[in-house]
């Protein structure tokens, strides 16, 4: 051991090492997965270079671990092998440095796009090194007063400084998060950016605990072993957790990895959930246009701009084109929605406007400058001068040979075969999961199970607030009624209706009659499933009395069943619903719960029962979601798990709900609070067997 923990090839080191190499192997193919799997083309500019170089970094970052902190047994006979090469310079500015800048660097963008509503006023090629001076000139200082000893080791009074500069930039990329907190990202960007801090974090600070530890206690053998395999484990975890494609190529996030599977969105209107947003209608009419009339009037019909665009691409001249198309969506987002907006903007500048773009189009310099230092990246005029000059450029190129071609015989011809009984053509999904949906839409009534408290009476009031009239279900009429006029005076317009019934004790049958009556000259279009019950406490299976369990298997499994099966016959006469059942980590994000066996088994009941619902009813417009939440702020994970108060990561209900109605309408599961998301990431980090003896161990405490 004392030989090994000098001059390394300790067997832990190689562990280590192996487990680095795994690191980097996952984290490139969750890079370049979606480009090799779906052949998207690569981005220009920033959005991809700063994800390579972010990889450069992680890679620069362990090989320097590797190589400083003695992992593998070599002579330090070169100088490219000295500690001021891999511990000074590559780990610092060539590693951690950079890999830390390059994510401020994308938070420094997300700042002005979203907030400044700006394009950055430095360009990213020029803020990376800047931001990254600071560290070359440590490095530069290390190098010349020359602290490391021949194990690359430094003194007590250098670790304070270096420490400090490490610490440092993860407070700026928290300042900057913090600026751009309230902003309401689509694609997952500001969870990325929290989930990545935290997780950094905490990594960093059982990092810097095992660096301290490597550097003042030298002389103490196993400690050297152990926490040189404690810094690189750490590190290995950090760059794969670090890395979000979100950010930089938010379109490209959505993407599923699986080939069988064709790309859920194939534009940017269609991920924000523009109306319409690659859709073909029947009202889109099929008309016989007239060449004589201007080419940007023709370009309003649907059909025949898509007519027009197969023909520019087929002359290898269709950026114009798209350019227009694009624009026209951009068009179709409110003024005051500028989140949407912004993105599509964004989108639109690095897709066709900067130099070097995928599609970059042919206009005038000036033009291309007032786009690009814009002061309001939301305005509706913002590309409309280029507009102007690319339909001139169509005209003259175009459009006369477009009359004369095959693609305007065809359109002509499709024309002609048109009827009034035609089915709307999709050319893909007209959803995103990341935007809100109306809920509106789907019916004017909600039905809330579990109502007068915690997460239910959270989410009827959230429903309220969106303009649904309220079915309001629960045990305790008092209750009922209570919550009624809080929720009627929050939002006097809205009706509500109450129907008292207890799933646990009363005949189930009976309380769905009462639910049909309810809803029969309603329209119900959102059910919420959320009532539940579990153990009064932490008990094993045989202890458990046939009453306990049969109330929880009548009121988590039989309530929920019926309940749905009384309310999708009306989804399914009107074609279009949201079915929402409130769901467990019990059951999904831990392998077990024990000593709460009947209640994990129940959600797991409601999870299955979701998803299974999700692929047979989602092509007749109604959409079935398990939400999964971890601990919240309720009167009953007061009374299991001994939480009296909400937390970062115990949410309280209206926390909850707020984060729960944004998901509502989108995949078949979702944890919809970002840190129940965060905890989600860590679990999956964590081998079972772990995690089972944690929870039993939990159990068991909650149990004596």
């Amino acid at each position: 051991m004392a030989s090994c923990a000098v001059d390394g090839g300790c067997p832990s080191d190689y562990v280590a090492v192996s487990i680095a190499i795994l690191s980097m192997i996952f984290l490139i193919a969750r890079s370049i997965l979606p480009f090799l799997i779906h052949k998207v083309p690569t981005a220009k500019g920033s959005a991809f270079w700063i994800p390579v170089i972010q990889i450069i970094a992680s890679f620069n970052f362990l090989l320097s671990i590797v190589m400083a902190v003695n992992f593998l047994k070599y002579k330090k006979s070169r100088w490219w092998l000295s500690c001021y090469v891999w511990a000074v310079w590559i780990e610092g500015p060539l590693g951690f440095g950079l890999l830390m800048s390059c994510r401020i660097a994308q938070v420094f963008q997300l700042y002005f796009v979203f907030v400044k509503r700006r394009l950055p006023p430095i360009r990213s090629h020029i803020f990376l090194p800047l931001i990254l001076l600071p560290w070359i000139a440590g490095a530069a200082f290390i190098h010349m007063k020359k602290p490391l000893n021949y194990r690359c080791h430094m003194g007590t009074y250098w670790i304070i400084p270096v420490v400090f500069l490490h610490s440092f930039y993860v407070a700026v990329l928290v300042g900057f998060t913090g600026a751009i907190r309230h902003i309401e990202f689509r694609f997952d960007e500001l969870r990325d950016i929290w989930q990545g801090i935290l997780v950094s974090a905490s990594l960093i600070g059982v990092w810097v605990s095992a660096y301290i530890l490597n550097e003042v206690h030298d002389n103490i053998s196993w400690l050297q072993v152990a926490s040189r395999f404690l810094l690189l484990i750490t590190a290995s975890i950090l760059v794969l957790v670090f890395f979000s494609i979100s950010i930089s190529q938010p379109l490209f996030s959505q993407i599923s990895l699986r080939k069988r599977e064709p790309l859920e969105f194939k534009t940017m209107g269609q991920a924000l959930g523009i109306p319409e947003s690659g859709l073909l209608l029947q009202r889109e009419q099929a008309v016989v246009t007239d060449p004589n009339e201007p080419l940007d009037k023709l370009l309003l019909n649907k059909r025949f701009r898509q007519s027009f665009m197969a023909f520019a691409d087929s002359c290898l001249a269709g950026e114009s084109v798209h350019f227009y198309e694009e624009v026209h969506e951009l068009g179709k987002i409110p003024i005051d929605d500028p989140v949407r907006r912004i993105y599509m903007a964004r989108h639109i500048v690095n897709k066709y406007i900067i130099s070097g773009a995928a599609m970059e189009v042919n206009i005038s310099h000036r033009i291309r400058q007032e786009i690009l230092t814009t002061t309001d990246l939301t305005h509706p005029d913002l590309f409309s001068n280029a507009l102007n000059e690319l339909i001139q450029l169509m005209k003259m190129n175009l459009a006369k040979d477009y009359w004369s071609s095959m693609y305007f015989l065809k359109f002509k011809e499709e024309a002609s075969m048109s009827n009034s009984h035609e089915m709307e053509q999709t050319t893909g999904y007209n959803f995103s999961p990341r935007a809100p949906k109306n809920l509106k839409k789907y019916g004017s009534w909600a039905l809330i199970t579990g109502a007068t408290d915690g997460i239910g009476k959270a989410f009827a009031r959230q429903l309220a607030h969106q303009g649904l009239n309220l079915i309001l279900v629960s045990r305790n009429s008092n209750k009922l009624e209570t919550v009624s006029s809080e929720i009627q005076a929050e939002v006097p317009n809205i009706k509500i209706k109450i129907v008292a019934h207890d799933f646990s004790t009363d005949d189930v049958s009976e309380g769905v009659k009462l639910i049909e009556e309810a809803i029969k000259e309603a329209e119900v279009g959102v059910l919420v499933n959320n009532v539940g019950v579990t153990y009064p406490k932490a008990m094993f299976f045989d202890e458990v009395d046939e009453k306990v369990w049969m109330e929880i298997v009548k009121v988590n499994l039989e309530g929920t069943t019926w309940v749905t099966r009384a309310v999708l016959p009306g989804m399914l006469r009107r074609k279009r619903g949201a079915i929402v059942n409130i769901g467990s980590g019990a059951s999904v994000v831990v392998p077990s719960h024990p000593l709460y066996t009947i209640y994990a088994a129940t959600k797991a009941y409601v999870d299955q029962l979701s998803r299974s619902l999700y692929v047979e009813y989602k092509l007749c417009g109604i959409g079935v979601q398990c939400q999964v939440p971890l601990y919240v702020a309720t009167n009953l994970a007061s009374k299991v798990a001994l939480i009296e108060k909400s937390s970062l990561f115990v949410p309280t209900p209206e926390d909850y709900a707020e984060a729960g109605i944004r998901q509502i309408g989108y995949e078949a599961r979702c944890t919809p609070y970002w840190s129940h998301s965060v905890q989600w990431c860590f679990a999956r980090l964590v081998p079972d067997a772990f995690l089972d003896a944690w929870r039993l161990s939990i159990g068991i405490r909650r149990r004596n």
